[in-house]
């Protein structure tokens, strides 16, 4: 799956343990559901779940590009 997110817009995921968002363009800060910290990830960059739960993904730029494998 791959998306785009508009400046500050946000997107809610539910993902499965390993599973990896990539982004592909601009930068996304990214939460998942009982992790304790937050995530930034920027272009070329990729985040991989350590376990399930819902993520929610919030362009940090003008716009954001990312995939989810």
């Amino acid at each position: 799956m791959t998306g785009t997110l508009a400046n500050h817009s946000q997107k809610a995921l539910v993902v499965q343990r390993g599973s990896e968002i990539c982004c592909l363009e601009g930068m996304l800060w990214i939460t998942l559901e009982g992790d304790l910290k937050d995530h930034i990830i920027a272009a070329g960059e990729t985040f991989v779940a350590n376990h399930k739960g819902k993520v929610v993904l919030q362009a940090l730029n003008l716009s954001s590009i990312f995939s989810l494998n």
